[in-house]
Parts: C-alpha cells; sequence; structure tokens
C-alpha cells in the first residue's frame, strides 16, 4: 500500500521526532508518487483526491476521483498493452461529407466537406449559436445559421427547419452559368419549391414555420466610390447615447449607424422599408433591458454586460419588421 496514515498531514513541530519526521515525509512522498495506490480509497480521501486500486489485475487497472460521496471511475489502464480505457461515457464523432442518417440526441458529427463540427439537438443538425461562413466544394445541403458562399454549385435547405432558422446565401461569382438554385427540400421558398438566385446576389431566408421567406435580397458589389451599389452612403450616423425612453431608428438615411447605451430604453420599429445595421456598445455600468416587442420577428439575444458590444440589423418590408442581434464583443 502507497497511502500515508491518518494524521500523517498534520505534523506537530514540538512534538514530532527527526525520526518520526523521516517516516512520516517518506509515506506522504510515496502515496503522492503512487497515485494514492491502495486495495480502497484512503481514509484521509476528500473532494478531489485520485487513488488507484492496486487490488486489481495489471491488465485493468482502475482510476478513481472521489467526489466527496463516492468514487468516480475516472479510466482503467492496461499496464500490459499501455492502453487507458475512459471509464465513462465518450461520444463518438463521425467524420463524413453528409451526415449520419439516424442520430440519436447530442450526437456529433463532423462535415468533412466545410470542416464544420455540428450536432444533433433531436430535430436537425446545428452548428454554433453564431452564424457561420461555409465555402462549399460541391452541392451544399445547408444548416441552420449559415452564411454559405456559393460559386459554381447549387444549395439545398435543410429538410426538417425548425421556426426562425435563417441561412444566408451569397452568390459571388458570375464567372460560371450565374445563376443557383436554392431547394426548398420540400418546403417552399417565397410560394415555390425552389429560388433561383442570380450573381452576384446574396439572400436571407427565414423559416416561417410553414415556409421559407425572403429577409433581404441585396446585388453584392464592391465599395469603388464613396457611395454603395445599394444606393446607401459609406457615412455613419452617431446616434448617440440611449437615455430610457423609446427610439425610433430612421432606416430611409444612413444604414450604418452607432448607439451608446446607458439605461434601459425601447427600439421602436423604423417606419420606412430598408435595411440597417446599428453598432450597439453599453456603458461601463451594463445591466439595462431593450425592449424590441415592435419586431415581427427577433433572432439573437441582446448582451446586456457592461462594455458588451451587439450588432442590430434590421429590415424593413411593408409592415413586417425583423431584428437580427449579433454579440460581437
Amino acid at each position: 500500500m502507497a497511502q500515508y496514515n491518518p494524521g500523517d498531514d498534520s505534523i506537530n513541530p514540538n512534538s514530532t521526532s527527526g525520526t518520526d519526521l523521516a517516516d512520516i515525509i517518506n509515506r506522504l512522498t510515496s502515496a503522492t508518487t503512487s497515485g494514492n495506490s491502495g486495495v480502497a480509497r484512503p481514509a484521509y480521501a476528500v473532494l478531489g483526491t485520485y487513488w488507484v486500486d492496486s487490488s486489481a489485475p495489471p491488465e485493468s487497472i482502475p482510476v478513481y476521483f472521489f467526489d466527496g460521496v463516492q468514487d468516480v471511475l475516472m479510466y482503467t489502464f492496461n499496464s500490459v498493452t499501455g492502453v487507458l480505457t475512459p471509464g465513462f461515457a465518450t461520444q463518438p464523432i463521425s467524420v463524413s461529407p453528409t451526415p449520419p442518417s439516424t442520430p440519436g440526441i447530442g450526437e456529433l458529427w463532423l462535415n468533412s466537406s466545410t470542416l464544420k463540427l455540428m450536432w444533433y439537438d433531436s430535430v436537425e443538425w446545428q452548428s454554433s449559436s453564431e452564424p457561420m461562413w461555409v465555402f462549399p466544394i460541391a452541392d451544399h445541403a445547408a444548416l441552420d445559421r449559415e452564411n454559405i458562399l456559393i460559386g459554381n454549385f447549387n444549395v439545398t435547405l435543410p429538410a426538417a427547419p425548425i421556426v426562425n432558422s435563417q441561412i444566408r446565401v451569397s452568390n459571388i461569382d458570375a464567372t460560371w452559368d450565374g445563376t443557383k438554385i436554392i431547394g426548398g427540400n420540400g418546403h417552399n421558398i417565397e410560394g415555390a419549391a425552389s429560388y433561383s438566385l442570380d450573381s452576384p446576389k446574396s439572400i436571407t431566408l427565414v423559416y416561417s414555420g410553414i415556409q421559407w421567406e425572403k429577409l433581404t435580397e441585396a446585388n453584392l458589389s464592391s465599395d469603388v466610390t464613396a457611395n454603395l451599389a445599394v444606393g446607401y452612403t459609406t457615412n455613419v450616423e452617431v446616434m448617440g447615447n440611449s437615455g430610457t425612453g423609446t427610439i425610433v431608428p430612421d432606416i430611409t438615411a444612413v444604414c450604418q449607424k452607432t448607439l451608446t447605451v446607458d439605461g434601459s430604453f425601447t427600439l421602436a420599429a423604423p417606419t420606412g422599408n430598408g435595411y440597417m445595421e446599428i453598432r450597439v456598445t453599453n456603458d461601463a455600468v451594463g445591466g439595462y433591458a431593450i425592449t424590441v416587442s415592435a419586431y415581427t420577428l427577433l433572432s439573437g439575444t441582446y448582451k446586456s454586460a457592461a462594455n458588451a458590444v451587439s450588432l442590430f440589423r434590421i429590415t424593413r418590408i411593408g409592415s413586417a419588421s425583423y431584428l437580427e442581434i449579433v454579440d460581437v464583443t
């Protein structure tokens, strides 16, 4: 046994002889270097103590973690082959260009085409909470919250989308055959089974629970003059501090704005049609609330922490207003 005796960790300098001290140090050293090995959990074990069961055969030596109540098997070690076997359930990762056909909840899948790690939520495969950029090298099966840049390939939307799923597709190169097809995969896109996206254009789609609806569609163009090709200037409007009242952003003027949050306030929906982005920065106090109940559809969550920075993307089409909040802290 390589465990020290109860009381060895409480040395009395007034009564412990040099010989006794040397014995205690030797036992403590032996316990440390052997991983508290013994035929049973050490009597001195506390929350966080690891120990090795020395009574086991060399082909299956268990290593335990004491959680303060019971021993948790961390792994077994085969001293003959040198193999460690985890003592707890592990989650395998499937690696392939297409997802597993019968996944279980929480199953992991590494898309070998896009090198994205996905997890299954019992309905569909999910990526991270933030939009992910994807550059397909073949026709692509889209997943929720992807930003897809396509050239000579088509896109198929998820077969079982959840309400408020968003996908952005950009046709970035006109050197091939121009128009690309976005397939609805059993769910209509703006009333049709598929959608033709010309180049160079970008479209953002959101699933309403009935069909995919178009949030935005715009021409893609580089900024070669003082104005963007879509008609908005490159100026940035400084909106100042939020205060605690109601703010109605002007969507018909400058489309890039900044706002400092220094109190809880209401963000009303704009009155005109268009698109804008507001960089929202909390002051050094933080902890405020923003009321956004006027919007038809909300995506994302406002981060209220001090000095946090969020990007508010606002789209107004007719009577419908859409707000997407992205944490960019």
